[in-house]
């Protein structure tokens, strides 16, 4: 019996070459479906607000897939942010001195995800092990981390500059970006 047991644990835990596939296929659509839905995530210079008729632009005029995260440039929607708040000079100053300080910190980051996520779009291609892919799939969430991590930071640091009627008009402007999570 101890034999019997021995081979039937053996066949449970090697799985079956159709079943590696299937888990492949399965951890290739997922990592497929996160890296284009990663636009719409938090990236708080890339979010448009277009129409439902017209696509998102990026900043030569083309259409814009919108699975392109990190297409604009860094620090594109402080205008914006400061006339929705009705920012005083003194808080444009200091905003823009946050923004600003951010970026030595965000820009390389935002590259870096560029790039690894172009590497991981042409490995799945190409035809990458599974093995390689899952890792560049790895390595772009924790990019992705990282940014999301720095752009709360700045936004904290944004609002720090900010009156509670303010508050109330940058979180707005945030979330017709898309870039928090709505009140449920």
């Amino acid at each position: 019996m101890f034999v019997g047991a021995r081979v039937f644990m053996s066949q449970l835990l090697r799985p079956k070459r159709s079943d590696v596939l299937a888990w492949t296929g399965t951890a290739l659509a997922i990592a497929i479906a996160l890296i284009a839905s990663s636009a719409s995530i938090a990236d708080p210079d890339d979010k448009d607000t277009p129409s439902k008729s017209s696509p998102a632009k990026n900043a030569a005029g083309t259409a814009k897939s919108p699975a392109e995260p990190f297409s604009r440039p860094y620090g594109s929607h402080l205008q914006a942010i400061l006339d929705t708040v009705s920012a005083t000079p003194e808080q444009r100053s200091s905003i823009t001195a946050v923004v600003e300080a951010f970026r030595p910190k965000i820009d390389p980051l935002r590259q870096t995800y560029n790039q690894k996520r172009q590497e991981f779009l042409t490995g799945i291609t190409t035809g990458l092990s599974s093995d390689q892919i899952m890792v560049k799939q790895t390595d772009l969430s924790q990019l992705y981390s990282d940014i999301s991590c720095q752009y709360c930071r700045m936004s904290l640091e944004i609002r720090r500059q900010l009156r509670p009627e303010q508050i109330v008009q940058y979180e707005s402007y945030r979330m017709k970006q898309g870039w928090g999570r709505k009140k449920q």
